[in-house]
């Protein structure tokens, strides 16, 4: 081993033991991605069986980033509970929470300890006897990541309450919506409401997102799951297409980030509700303009603080969004993309980011990364340097600090600790586009 490579090696373990919270922040376990979804579903409590210092993790993150905190309990498993068993603390805890907080269910989140000792989840929901569900969300912490766990969650809630329903005309439902993983999740509902409506599509749920009990028992009345975030929504999609005979539509480039995606799906949409496709195009060009309009404005000031020598990108986020976001960068802005790491990344992600540089015809290079840490992100930057970084929070990739304070970094991903969004400002959709284009400006004017 050389001296550099030795060098290198040491880097990666001192990162590793200094600063374990890089590693926490990007792919935690999957009982954390449970609380994320349940976090995301209305007047639920989520109970976490397990070590109390999971609720602290599972809370990582997400005052800061949604300016608001979200109710949990947890059972506290201890070293009696290890020895001799949980089942009972399971049940007294169940009872306990719904005493204290009268939800309309309680989704009960296993941990690592419980599921190794092999408690009885099921006899301690049946011994509890409370007069509302409880659905395990059967993830054991260890068995995958946030992203996972998030998904895992979804399913075994989808399965517990969605019961056949006669079917809604042009009503659409939004599956495998990614709340608390993009920041600007908030926004991103109103905004899809906001287009769809321009149709006169009603949408009967947002999962999870918007939506309760009641709604997700409902989402088998809608005549299309549309899935705006691929990584996230295709299985579930799947799911209740088999299951309940519905028909989904995906985006072909991860997600609704951009003109050309949100134009692609709504224009999907249309054609599905057999709508009048020019009146359709007129409608969408009217909206999609005003948009446009007020992004060319910033990007004229952007060329005017920072030159086009800067016009270099990285990215850094889970794999379908960070799909979105190198199209609208490269394809529609017309920028240089240096660096792209899918993180968590997922089958075929890899596949639409070399289509897009294909479809493109720059002959541009950039370094495709899948699920790469902090560590092998700054070896890319420094072999190949963008002047924007966008990616999760500070304390996930130190761009600014490691790199010498060189780089534009937007946080655009959980987890964020440099940033709030409380004014439900979108990231997806037509309104997304100004919204990017500001935020990057705005950051922009920091680093000047």
């Amino acid at each position: 081993m050389d001296i550099r490579t030795n060098q290198n090696v040491l880097m990666k373990e001192n990162r590793i033991a200094n600063d374990k919270n890089l590693i926490e922040g990007g792919h935690s376990c999957s009982n954390k991605g449970a609380m994320f979804f349940s976090y995301s579903v209305k007047n639920v409590l989520p109970l976490l069986h397990s070590g109390p210092g999971c609720s602290l993790l599972g809370y990582h993150g997400h005052v800061l980033h949604s300016g608001e905190a979200y109710p949990f309990a947890n059972t506290a498993v201890g070293a009696n509970e290890i020895l001799f068993g949980g089942t009972e603390s399971l049940t007294k805890g169940l009872i306990a929470a719904y005493e204290i907080h009268k939800p309309e269910a309680i989704f009960l989140i296993p941990g690592c300890q419980t599921s190794t000792i092999g408690d009885d989840f099921e006899s301690g929901i049946i011994q509890a006897d409370l007069p509302i569900p409880v659905v395990n969300c059967q993830t054991s912490g260890y068995d995958g990541d946030l992203v996972w766990g998030f998904k895992k969650s979804g399913m075994e809630v989808l399965k517990f309450f969605c019961k056949a329903q006669k079917k809604i005309a042009k009503t659409v439902n939004i599956i495998g919506f990614p709340a608390h993983f993009n920041i600007y999740w908030k926004g991103d509902i109103e905004e899809i409401k906001r287009l769809l409506n321009l149709l006169e599509i009603k949408v009967n749920c947002i999962f999870p997102g918007d939506c309760d009990i009641k709604k997700i028992s409902e989402i088998p009345a809608a005549s299309l799951n549309l899935v705006i975030d691929e990584q996230f929504g295709m299985e579930q999609a799947q799911f209740l297409n088999n299951r309940f005979d519905m028909p989904y539509i995906i985006p072909e480039f991860g997600t609704m980030v951009g003109i050309d995606n949100t134009t692609d799906l709504l224009m999907a949409v249309a054609e599905f509700f057999n709508l009048d496709i020019n009146a359709v195009n007129t409608i969408l060009e009217n909206d999609r303009s005003k948009y446009i309009s007020m992004a060319c404005h910033g990007y004229t000031a952007w060329n005017d603080l920072v030159q086009h020598t800067f016009n270099t990108f990285g990215i850094s986020a889970p794999g379908a969004m960070a799909i979105g976001l190198f199209r609208f960068l490269m394809s529609e802005i017309g920028w240089e993309p240096k660096i792209i790491n899918l993180n968590p990344s997922y089958p075929g992600a890899k596949a639409r980011i070399e289509k897009l540089l294909e479809l493109d015809g720059r002959s541009f290079h950039p370094q495709i990364l899948e699920n790469a840490d902090d560590y092998e992100l700054i070896q890319a930057c420094n072999e190949d340097f963008p002047y924007v970084f966008l990616g999760r929070g500070g304390n996930h990739f130190k761009a600014e600090s490691m790199l010498g304070g060189t780089v534009i970094y937007l946080t655009v991903s959980y987890p964020a600790f440099d940033r709030f969004i409380i004014n439900y400002r979108p990231i997806v959709g037509y309104r997304g586009i100004p919204s990017l284009v500001d935020d990057m400006l705005t950051r922009a004017t920091y680093f000047f």
